[in-house]
C-alpha cells in the first residue's frame, strides 16, 4: 500500500502558550508518488483523546523517491485549558478520506505517527 516514512523529526518545544501557534518540523521520504490533493496532517490531541487542533493541507503532489522538510504551524485555541497534548502526523487522501500508513522504524505506525508531548501550563 501507499506509505509515508517519518524521516526525522526535530523535537516539539516542550510548552505551548494558549492562542500562540505550535511549529511542528516535519520530514518525510515518499515511497510511493502524491497525489496534489493528498493531505498531510497535524493533529494535537488533550488527554481524552479529542481533538483540539489541527492543521490538514496538500503540500502539493509528489514523486516517489522524493522527501519534503517543512514546518507546520497548528493555530492552538486561546481558551485552551492547562494540561498536556500529545500530537501525531500523518497523510490522507483527499475528499474520501483514506489514510496512509506512516512508517517509523521500518515499521507502519498506523494511519498516524506520534510525535510527542507538549505541555500547556
Amino acid at each position: 500500500g501507499a506509505s509515508s516514512s517519518l524521516t526525522m523529526q526535530a523535537a516539539l518545544p516542550e510548552t505551548a502558550a494558549p492562542g500562540s501557534a505550535l511549529r511542528v518540523p516535519l520530514a518525510w521520504a515518499f515511497e510511493t508518488a502524491r497525489a496534489a490533493t493528498d493531505t498531510r496532517f497535524v493533529h494535537v490531541l488533550n488527554g481524552d483523546g479529542v481533538l483540539v487542533a489541527q492543521e490538514d493541507s496538500p503540500p502539493g503532489s509528489m514523486a516517489a523517491g522524493e522527501t519534503l522538510a517543512e514546518w507546520v504551524s497548528v493555530a492552538l485555541p486561546p481558551d485552551l485549558p492547562a494540561g498536556e497534548y500529545r500530537v501525531y502526523a500523518g497523510w490522507y487522501t483527499a475528499p474520501d478520506i483514506v489514510n496512509f500508513c506512516v512508517v517509523v522504524d521500518d515499521a507502519c505506525a498506523a494511519n498516524e505517527a506520534l510525535l510527542g508531548v507538549v505541555g500547556v501550563p
